[in-house]
This record gives C-alpha cells, structure tokens and sequence, in this order.
C-alpha cells in the first residue's frame, strides 16, 4: 500500500511539471568520505528534462527531472579489512580482503531550481533534488582459514542532492550552465550511506 501510495504521488507530481526545456551536463564525480575511499571519481553524463526560467522577475522558479548512471571503479584490486570472531577459541581480530566487481548506480532525480539572480539571459540558482534508484553490486570478502564470501545483488537507494548554478542564454533556444552538486544517499543493500560533489557543464534546448 505505501509502495502504491508513493507511486501515485509521484505521477501527480509529475503530471503537474510543465518541461519546454532538455539538457545534457557532462559532469566530473567525486565520492567522497568512505565512498571516496574506495571508489575513484569518474565523467559521467546526466540527461533531463525541465522547467523554464520565467522573463517574468517575480517567476523564480523551475521544475528539473533528469537520470544518471555511475559506473564506479574501486581504487584498488584489494583492500585490506579486519573482521572480528569469536568462537571456541575465544574473541580475535582476523585480517582480511576484500575486492569488487560491479559498483554500478542508476539513478532517477527529480526537483527544483530557484533563480537567486534572475536575469533576461542570465541566472545565478540554487536547487534541491530527491534522489531514487537502485545499486548493483559483486564483492568478495575473503579471510584465510576463515570464510570466504561473495556477494551479488544490490538494492534501492534514497537521497538528496543539493546544487548551485549559473546559466546563460546564448539564444532564445540555447542555453549553458556550469553547476556543482552535493548529494547524499542510503543504499539499502548491501547497506551503505553514501555521500558525492561533482562539478559539470551543461547544454540545454529550449522547444518553444
């Protein structure tokens, strides 16, 4: 019932967007915090759908959707890890490793843009996103004379993304933005809280 409920409010939300606008941002992502420490950053690509900065002065804001898919890459082959036993022999810290596969995330966002300077040609923004989607990952953790184990599965993740940004009409039709994301988000499985900036620059058409 809640899966259906949240279904519903989300295509209402959507059914009230008005979008006249699609953008392509090439953007730079950095992990960071444990994240960062073992995923390397990557360029990848974000395309969406939005809202228009109104002419109007006192119409600030705009409406953005758009999708993401990060295809992470781990700073090493392995990674040393420590895992802790007890059994017969009583409580030990026993070494280990740890290496992986897949790290990839697909990401949906959707959210809104307000002008701080509004401008005929030019904006200064800042923005707040909801992050959905979903992780899939493969691991293997290995202690010697301990237990080996691998993982293959993933699971859905929920997040916030907060954004600064100027954008600057070269024509009636086209537009660029430079912009930098801070976002955060919780990986359900294997549970993870994860945290990332990225800087990007952005084309976007206008269709009227």
């Amino acid at each position: 019932m809640k899966t259906l409920i949240a279904i519903v409010t989300l295509l209402l939300f959507v059914t009230t967007l008005s979008f006249g606008q699609i953008s392509i941002r090439v953007f730079n992502y950095h992990p960071t915090g444990e994240f960062g420490f073992v995923m390397s950053p990557l360029t990848s690509l974000e395309l969406g759908l939005q809202g228009r900065f109104s002419k109007r002065i006192e119409r600030r804001w705009r409406a953005n959707m758009s999708l993401v898919y990060l295809r992470m890459k781990p700073r090493l082959d392995v990674f040393p890890v420590a895992g802790f036993a007890v059994d017969g022999k009583g409580s030990r810290v026993i070494p280990g490793l740890q290496s992986f596969q897949k790290y990839n995330i697909a990401q949906f966002i959707f959210g809104y843009d307000y002008a701080i300077v509004h401008k005929e040609k030019f904006n200064f923004y800042a923005g707040l996103d909801l992050l959905g989607g979903a992780a899939s990952v493969d691991y293997e953790l290995v202690y010697p004379s301990w237990k080996d184990e691998t993982y293959q599965g993933g699971g859905v993740m929920v997040g916030l993304r907060a954004r600064l940004g100027v954008e600057y009409a070269i024509s009636d039709h086209i537009g660029v933005c430079i912009n930098t994301n801070r976002s955060g988000f919780y990986l359900r499985e294997p549970a993870a809280k994860l945290w990332a900036i990225d800087y990007g620059l952005g084309v976007r058409y206008t269709f009227n």
